[in-house]
């Protein structure tokens, strides 16, 4: 993983926006499965601390998907995608919180009323809020690029070898 951040995750991915939704989907499915048949006791703080949880997750997806540099080539449509060193660093950043935390709450969590399973499926739904909308994010922001390429090859205009869209 050092490696990664260090080079920033230099590779370039293809992006297949027809298949963007099976692995969120599959992480919805076995994370909603753990819950539904393990759940936490279902109190007002618990259900407020899961869905802060899964807006955290969510805000940092986007985040996440925002900094990823999307680039696409305008007569083949072929899309791809790269990490930026910041989204990398990040995402480092989140599993040195994410331990730090697991390790700080589940010894207080006597203390503060709630489970240590609570704790987990917080953490379970941070994760899950981060890859589905990372996926999203990045989505949307391939859908348009593939729109405009369309829309300007139809038109006849001339375009740039590579069309990018990078917000890093």
């Amino acid at each position: 993983m050092a490696f990664r951040i260090w080079s920033g995750g230099a590779r370039q991915r293809r992006v297949r926006i027809e298949t963007m939704w099976i692995f969120p989907l599959l992480f919805v499915f076995l994370i909603g499965a753990g819950i539904y048949y393990d759940p936490p006791p279902m109190t007002p703080l618990v259900i407020s601390a899961l869905a802060a949880a899964a807006a955290v997750g969510i805000a940092i997806g986007w985040f996440r998907g925002r900094m990823v540099q999307i680039t696409i080539d305008p007569e083949t449509h072929t899309l791809t995608s790269q990490n930026s060193a910041l989204g990398m660093l990040m995402l480092a950043g989140i599993y040195l919180l994410k331990y730090g935390a697991r390790i700080l709450l589940s010894g207080h969590a006597g203390a503060w009323h709630i489970t240590p399973s609570a704790i987990a499926d917080g953490f379970l739904l941070m994760v899950l809020g981060t890859i589905v909308a990372r996926r999203l994010e990045i989505l949307l922001r391939s859908l348009r690029l593939l729109n405009k390429a369309r829309a300007d090859k139809a038109a006849g205009k001339t375009v740039a070898a590579e069309i990018t869209e990078d917000h890093a």
